[in-house]
């Protein structure tokens, strides 16, 4: 029976282990995919940032050489054809350069002027306007001065200064075709003479940074068939060998539709090993939690083992001991049988006899005792084997209390008996069910506080038989009762110095109970008595 039990504990435990390295290793993978999926989106996020700044910084240095070009010379005739327009001037206008010092530095002007004629006065007039030599479209955005000579009107200046923009934006023919030209350029120059590797690399050595990213990458330019891109000029982290399995790629130019599309994709030298610094945390305490579990189980199942080994050593020795004790208890019982026979003792018993008596009295305890404990051994290996059938309860009872109803009155103890007209029928072994009650009953007669008093009722109801033992004893108090089962455990009895025993009668009744498979409850108040009731099937 302990084998089995044995058994199923190390089993439970492997299952348990098993279950927690699956459950440890489920929720690891569930953390390793979350960080995957955290880089995959982090990346993504990092190269469409990169796209963005890239192609702002490809619009800037367009717009700066724009604005290095020198449109001089078409900005004064611009000018001139506005001053007519503005003035209704039909005669020819005059530009001349002028400089003025503004704030410390000196700045490039045209004094615009032009004649015109009052139809009615006849009278010739002057008209001078102050404007912005412009010499590129960069200076377009630069604030003009306030400064201006007595003679040259601010609100005309203000008013073709205006105009001036809105041709050299809208409507200057110059400027359409150089930002024509720079179209062309872009479109139809290659790969390598449009794009910056050495640029993109920088960029994306910055963002790295910024999203927490390794170090160690790798970058690509892909075409439409995300093909990697060869280039004449290298970066140090442009690679085409890179896997296009599981690309993260966009567009490097989201804005230009005309143009073939170029992806940029980034990929990482060290993925794994990167996710496994993300969660190295998480997994070294998880592998240490683990390796203790492991060591706790094992020192379990090591002690479990040797408390095995060790008890199945003491079920050995205490039966190959009370086997020794028959035969010398055996041999004292013969010999008292013989003091006690007038014809082999050849004269006159009366001295001898209460001695007699006395040793086979206390032999036949030990007898009981050896029995009790020869029991118990080999309840505890599971070899002890019960002769169930159909006893008569009502007799067994009866037969107990007449028992120990003359060892109550000579304590001047009262014993009730109630046991009803029909014979109650039990399957069980009858000799350890008499013993058992017996127990039971030596219990309440022994640990009562001046003279016993007992009550045993057996009763029938319902096809439920129990069966109760009552006395007005010194009772058990409540912290005893959940150990007052176990084996060698006696209950401290207070005043009551003259009980004898070892800690194995109640043992024996448990044992007992569990192998018919029945139930025994108990009630006890210390000072008030206890009630032992047995639940039979």
């Amino acid at each position: 029976m302990k084998r089995i039990r044995i058994n199923l504990i190390i089993s439970s435990v492997a299952l348990a282990v098993l279950a927690l390295l699956m459950i440890q290793f489920f929720q690891i993978t569930q953390l390793y995919d979350k960080k995957s999926n955290q880089l995959h989106d982090s990346t993504l996020a990092l190269v469409e940032r990169t796209t963005l700044i890239y192609d702002k910084a490809n619009n800037l240095n367009r717009y700066l050489s724009l604005s290095q070009k020198d449109f001089g010379q078409e900005y004064k005739e611009i000018l001139k054809e506005e001053f007519k327009k503005l003035l209704s001037l039909k005669d020819s206008v005059e530009i001349q350069d002028t400089s003025i010092v503004t704030a410390g530095k000196k700045e490039k002007y045209l004094i615009v002027k032009g004649h015109s004629l009052d139809s009615a006065t006849g009278i010739y007039t002057e008209q001078r306007v102050l404007a912005r030599d412009i010499q590129g479209a960069n200076q377009v955005f630069n604030p003009a001065s306030n400064l201006f000579p007595n003679n040259v009107s601010f609100e005309m200046s203000q008013e073709l200064d205006n105009r001036m923009i809105d041709q050299i934006f809208i409507k200057s023919k110059y400027i359409s075709s150089l930002m024509l030209q720079m179209f062309r350029e872009n479109t139809y120059d290659s790969p390598n003479e449009k794009i910056n590797l050495v640029l993109l690399d920088s960029i994306l050595t910055s963002e790295m940074k910024r999203f927490n990213l390794p170090n160690n990458f790798r970058f690509s330019l892909l075409n439409e068939e995300l093909k990697p891109i060869e280039y004449e000029t290298k970066a140090s982290n442009y690679s085409v060998a890179i896997d296009t399995n599981d690309l993260i790629y966009t567009n490097l130019f989201p804005g230009n539709i005309l143009d073939d599309n170029i992806y940029l994709t980034v990929d990482f030298d060290s993925k794994t090993k990167f996710l496994i610094k993300e969660i190295a945390s998480v997994l070294i305490i998880s592998m240490g939690l683990v390796v203790i579990i492991f060591l706790t189980l094992a020192f379990m199942l090591k002690t479990i083992v040797k408390q095995k080994a060790l008890s199945e050593l003491k079920n050995d020795f205490i039966s190959n001991i009370t086997h020794e004790f028959k035969t010398p208890i055996s041999t004292i019982s013969l010999a008292c049988q013989a003091l006690t026979d007038a014809d082999m003792s050849r004269g006159s018993t009366d001295e001898s006899l209460p001695f007699v008596k006395m040793i086979q009295a206390e032999n036949n305890r030990l007898s009981t005792l050896v029995e009790s404990v020869l029991q118990i051994s080999l309840m505890d290996r599971g070899e002890m084997v019960l002769d169930m059938e159909k006893n008569n309860l009502s007799e067994i009872v009866k037969e107990i209390s007449q028992l120990v109803e003359k060892q109550i009155v000579n304590l001047n103890g009262t014993l009730s008996l109630e046991v009803p007209t029909e014979d109650i029928y039990v399957v069980c072994d009858q000799i350890h069910t008499t013993q058992m009650i017996l127990n039971i009953v030596d219990n309440a007669i022994k640990y009562c506080k001046d003279s016993p008093d007992v009550s045993i009722v057996l009763k029938k109801d319902n096809g439920r038989v129990t069966l109760s033992v009552i006395d007005l004893g010194i009772g058990i108090a409540k912290e005893h009762l959940p150990k007052m089962f176990d084996k060698l455990y006696r209950v401290p009895t207070g005043n009551v110095h003259n009980v004898k025993g070892f800690g194995l009668g109640l043992n024996y009744v448990d044992s007992i109970v569990k192998a018919h498979g029945w139930q025994l409850k108990v009630k006890s108040n210390l000072n008030i008595g206890s009630e032992f009731t047995l639940i039979m099937k």
